[in-house]
């Protein structure tokens, strides 16, 4: 089982990719505005709570990371307290929907005051979500200096998190240090990505034009 060390808070946080889902965990005791304030210093924001559940619910081992743990999320809370669930279709329908269902994976209950605080998402251990017949509690009861023992964060949407590459020449060629191989393919994948799109708007097929439509613009800049 992947688990993450905790770390007492500080200035040096450490976040790290859990297990290649996309979400971002620093196992450190911090309330909502310090928790904010890490992941800004990383290029993270907090996740909603729709990707949250959707992500827990699809990576198994994420949710055994998470379970007996809470953390803050954005998003606006549902009018009432009561029982709701999501299902498969939940990106696109955007919002949880009212009522219990069979499958306690999916059911989430919510609980909130006249004026909500905050919202978090607390992940039930097994014997809790069979006991209480949810996994999820999404709660808009914590106030924000309530400190979480957990931080989730996603990446800034089309931010690419680059690692400190350093280039050298040798005599037998090129040295990249600092950088693995894998990260390094998936790096030229994402640029080639980024330079497709630019192409399409300046004909397919011709990368030329686009090199020099990137210097022209290059130069134009202050």
């Amino acid at each position: 089982m992947e688990h993450l060390i905790h770390k007492n808070e500080g200035t040096n946080i450490e976040f790290k990719e859990f297990a290649g889902t996309g979400i971002f965990i620093a196992n450190i005791h911090a309330n909502l505005k310090a928790a904010v304030a890490h992941m800004q210093e990383k290029g993270l924001h907090l996740i909603n709570y729709q990707d949250a559940f959707l992500k827990i619910d699809k990576h198994a081992k994420l949710k055994e990371e998470l379970k007996d743990s809470w953390f803050y999320v954005s998003g606006i809370c549902p009018l009432k307290s009561d029982y709701y669930n999501f299902n498969d279709n939940f990106t696109d329908t955007g919002d949880l929907i009212l009522g219990k269902v069979e499958n306690i994976e999916k059911n989430v209950y919510v609980r909130k005051i006249a004026i909500p605080y905050p919202l978090s998402v607390d992940v039930h251990n097994d014997s809790m979500a069979k006991n209480f017949g949810r996994r999820y509690l999404l709660n808009a009861q914590h106030p924000p200096d309530r400190v979480a023992p957990v931080i989730l964060g996603v990446m800034e949407s089309g931010c690419i998190k680059l690692p400190k590459v350093r280039i050298s020449g040798t005599k037998k060629g090129i040295a990249v240090t600092g950088i693995n191989a894998a990260d390094l393919s998936e790096l030229h994948q994402k640029a080639d990505t980024q330079l497709s799109k630019v192409e399409e708007y300046l004909g397919k097929g011709n990368l030329t034009n686009v090199r020099t439509f990137i210097e022209v613009f290059r130069k134009k800049m202050p």
